[in-house]
């Protein structure tokens, strides 16, 4: 029996694991108080990062978790994670991620595999 719960559990993550449906805007129109969140892939060669956060007056960044893990993909195992922002004061920026290598410098925009820029407007 307690075999069997196992083989049940571990075909619900595998399920899980090829199921990431959550999907990210360009542009998020939001009042201040309120969250909204970002999905991001990562894999066992780089990493993500928030290149201008240091720029940015209107957001905030709440939190990070991983949502999601799957293991036997060709660049070795990819990692889903949801970055949670709040409005803070109205205005517009725009959110920077940038994939680096493990090592590299976030600001050095030399080290920039891809990145994603998401637009966000707060409104009182």
């Amino acid at each position: 029996m307690a075999k069997y719960i196992l083989m049940v559990i571990l075909g619900a993550f595998q399920i899980v694991g090829c199921n990431f449906s959550h999907t990210t805007q360009k542009m998020y129109d939001i009042k201040v108080g309120e969250e909204f969140e970002i999905y991001i892939d990562e894999n066992s060669c780089c990493q993500n990062c928030w290149q201008n956060e240091k720029l940015i007056k209107s957001i905030q960044l709440v939190s990070t978790k991983c949502t999601d893990w799957i293991k036997n993909t060709d660049d070795g195992g990819t990692t889903h994670y949801a970055w949670k922002f709040r409005g803070i004061a109205e205005g517009s920026d725009s959110i920077r991620i940038v994939r680096i290598s493990g090592g590299d410098d976030c600001s050095n925009p030399e080290n920039v595999y891809s990145d994603v820029v998401i637009q966000v407007n707060v409104r009182k």
